[in-house]
């Protein structure tokens, strides 16, 4: 999973800034290499405990919006 730059979606954003969730799916069977969510999220830092990061502040993704809130949306779970 990664918090990417919604204009390049290759180039991932600082911890802190807000961008579009794009996560790769690995299964016995399955293979998704780096989907677009429709969501966006703001990259944190590794916790102590885990070494990789991770997302807070999940949100619907709204194109030319900037993923900002939209009142009355679930929030999603990664």
């Amino acid at each position: 999973m990664a918090v990417v730059d919604p204009d390049d979606p290759w180039r991932e954003v600082a911890v802190g800034e807000r961008g579009r969730v794009r996560v790769t799916t690995l299964l016995e069977d399955l293979f998704l290499p780096n989907l677009l969510e429709r969501d966006s999220a703001v990259r944190t830092g590794p916790h102590p405990w885990f070494p990789w990061d991770g997302v807070t502040a999940v949100r619907p993704w709204t194109p030319g919006a900037g993923g900002e809130d939209m009142e009355g949306a679930v929030e999603g779970v990664y």
